[in-house]
């Protein structure tokens, strides 16, 4: 994973905590059913900020940077 100082190519540590009992439920999830786990991934992580500020394109960096992770953790 990317170095987490740099917040467009990685999410930050307390984000992945959030994530990560979402983890396991991805690990298990068909794959056609992980796409559901990482809709839940992105709304725990943007319920735990001010969506308010985030431009779309933000919105869609965030998602990338969930989908990273889902992705890393389960290797």
């Amino acid at each position: 994973m990317s170095d987490t100082n740099e917040p467009d190519s990685c999410l930050p540590l307390s984000d992945v905590e959030l994530i990560q009992p979402l983890l396991e439920e991805f690990r298990s999830a068909k794959r056609s059913e992980r796409k559901h786990t990482i809709r839940k991934a992105v709304t725990t992580v943007m319920a735990s900020r001010d969506i308010g500020q985030l431009w779309p394109l933000a919105q869609g960096n965030m998602i990338a940077q969930v989908k990273e992770v889902a992705i890393e953790m389960t290797r």
